[in-house]
């Protein structure tokens, strides 16, 4: 049983997650928020665990789901959790299966966090868990690969009982089960065709016509066609045709217009669909595309204190996505990339001590003001900043994200100058 000293300890300290968890260091979730974990594996999974999802209660059922993935963003384990049934602490929440198993015992904050949740959370892989959270079983078997005569192959799973059949016999020895086969084994000689227990286990009628009393059928052909073979039987047909050539280029012909015409009008058809798409695409690019937002920016953060020094201090993680389409990859003349500069104003003025921005992975030292080159639909980039110290405690602070996308659309006519377009999208995001 786990002492209440241990719980009480575990409130005020990272686990079980890592203690270098930039989510827990960036104030993203409460450090409360899990007291203790368990993730038992079949097998030692690749690199780090993460709890890289919490996705909110839909309006239908009032579930929140935990996503929790490895190094290489496979999805290990989802647990999914009724939160009207969990209203307390240090509650226990389970998730099993045949493979994996995963418990969590929740803390103070743990409630409070998710009730007031209302979008997917992503903390993608700053959350990792402490290697101690997980643990591994040994090599066991999932599954069993048969063949069968009249099934083919078959996949069994879960729980598999093996029954002796016609000259098999099962000789079980500790873990161990030995399949011997020998004639009169197990329940004795197969009963012949007359005793089947099923009757698609043998053919027994071809057309309906039972063979002779030797089990044999005999194959009487007549006219012009003839059978071949021993153990495999080819049938031939010598006689003469049905039709002239004359005929056969008479259908051949007819059929060839028939298709044709059909041929005219699918190709009609799709001339108007592509008509149709191009129409869509025009109206898209020019009309519904500079109306939209091009770029989505979200973030948070907070006020607080390093090495004792109250509100002095503050942090903000900023996202940067992009929702445009990318038509053409290959060239960046036509407009269709993005070029976006940002510019970053942290209100009160405070020295940097930290301000990064962390594209595909690859982290870089930034000022107040930067540009994402090549910016690919459904990219992202990541703005961390840590700024401080205050002479005074800081009542409020604010980060306001300004992102200039220039778009360039070059005409088709060579003489004509490229029109240039510049969208500003803007986003105050205050620090509590």
């Amino acid at each position: 049983m786990i002492g209440q000293e241990y719980l009480t300890s575990n409130e005020n300290i990272a686990y079980p997650f890592a203690t270098d968890a930039p989510a827990l260091l960036a104030g993203e979730l409460p450090m409360d928020f899990l007291i203790d974990a368990m993730i038992t594996l079949p097998s030692q999974p690749r690199g780090r665990l993460f709890l890289s999802l919490i996705a909110p209660p839909d309006p239908v059922e009032p579930y929140v789901h935990f996503h929790i993935r490895d190094e290489y963003n496979t999805t290990v384990a989802v647990l999914s959790v009724n939160l009207s049934q969990v209203t307390e602490a240090r509650s226990i929440l389970r998730m099993q299966s045949d493979r994996i198993s995963v418990m969590l015992l929740t803390g103070n904050s743990f409630y409070s966090f998710l009730s007031g949740l209302s979008t997917c959370v992503d903390f993608e892989q700053r959350l990792p868990f402490e290697t101690a959270a997980t643990e591994y079983l040994p090599p066991r078997i999932t599954e069993l690969r048969t063949i069968s005569y009249n099934l083919g192959p078959v996949t069994l799973t879960g729980k598999t009982a093996l029954r002796e059949g016609y000259n098999v016999n099962l000789l079980q020895t500790g873990q161990e089960i030995q399949i011997n086969v020998a004639s009169g084994l197990g329940a004795g000689r197969h009963s012949n065709c007359r005793e089947a227990p099923a009757a698609q286990d043998v053919i027994s009628r071809i057309n309906g016509v039972a063979p002779d009393a030797d089990g044999n059928f005999r194959l009487i052909t007549k006219n012009c066609t003839r059978a071949v073979g021993l153990t495999s039987i080819e049938l031939n047909n010598d006689c003469a045709p049905c039709c002239s050539c004359e005929d056969y280029e008479k259908i051949y012909t007819a059929l060839r217009k028939i298709y044709e015409d059909r041929l005219a009008l699918l190709k009609e058809k799709v001339y108007e669909m592509r008509t149709a798409y191009n129409d869509e695409v025009h109206n898209f690019n020019e009309v519904l595309l500079p109306n939209k937002r091009p770029i989505a920016i979200s973030g948070s953060g907070h006020i607080g204190g390093m090495q004792g020094a109250d509100r002095k201090y503050i942090s903000a993680s900023v996202v940067i996505n992009n929702r445009v389409c990318v038509f053409d990859d290959s060239d960046a003349a036509t407009g269709n990339l993005l070029n976006v500069h940002v510019s970053l104003q942290v209100t009160p003025g405070l020295p940097i001590i930290k301000q990064t921005k962390t594209i595909d992975g690859v982290s870089q030292d930034i000022g107040d003001s930067f540009t994402i080159p090549v910016f690919e639909r459904n990219g992202s980039c990541r703005i961390t900043i840590v700024r401080g110290a205050a002479s005074e405690k800081i009542a409020s602070a604010s980060v306001t994200v300004t992102v200039t996308w220039i778009k360039i659309v070059y005409p088709d006519v060579a003489m004509y100058d490229p029109v240039v377009t510049p969208i500003i999208v803007t986003k105050v995001i205050d620090l509590a």
